[in-house]
């Protein structure tokens, strides 16, 4: 059986120059080696044990290369999507509800869902809603949370080649601190324990 190739593209962070990245594992009590992150990461049961609520992105300049923004209205949302912990490779949760404030619309539909639409980001953006895995590491995320360690969102997105910069199919989202996030407004909005 031949496997279809999909070719696209993958957008890196420009330097971080003199930016001192947080250390936010030694902050959570994480340890040093990925086999313990791997026992972490085993998921217990299917129960679910929080949710937390996050700007996936806006229009806002973002520090990819060639500072390009992103187009929420050109973004496709998958029903569910990976959550995981500062793109280290590991699932906490599932993103599973979008909101999306685009045009004359930025408050109405943010507010029927019962949220507040944001009053300081740029232009169009969305809004997802994950609940987080019963795992160990998982609970490490939410008191990443808690404790505002944790305080942005950095969306994944896999555009095909020729797409226009800033599209594409969201494929995962990362909680990641924010020390230097690729787009500043993808932030945490809130959270329920």
């Amino acid at each position: 059986m031949r496997m279809k190739s999909f070719r696209g593209r993958t957008l890196t962070v420009e330097q971080q120059g003199s930016v001192t990245a947080r250390d936010w594992a030694k902050e959570l009590g994480l340890p040093t080696y990925y086999e313990e992150w791997e026992a972490m990461a085993r998921i217990r049961s299917d129960r679910l044990q929080g949710r937390v609520r996050f700007i996936v992105c806006d229009e806002s300049e973002t520090r990819l290369a060639g500072k390009p923004r992103l187009r929420p209205k050109q973004i496709a949302l998958p029903t569910i999507c990976a959550l995981e912990l500062a793109h280290e490779g590991f699932l906490i949760g599932t993103v599973y509800q979008y909101s999306i404030g685009i045009d004359d619309l930025r408050s109405v539909i943010p507010s029927r869902l019962g949220l507040k639409a944001p009053l300081d980001v740029d232009g169009d953006f969305i809004i997802a809603e994950a609940s987080f895995v019963d795992s160990a590491l998982a609970e490490k995320a939410q008191e990443g949370v808690r404790r505002k360690i944790l305080s942005h969102c950095c969306p994944v997105l896999w555009a095909p080649d020729g797409a226009p910069t800033g599209t594409g199919l969201l494929v995962q989202t990362s909680l990641v601190p924010g020390d230097y996030p690729g787009c500043p407004n993808a932030r945490v909005l809130g959270w329920s324990g």
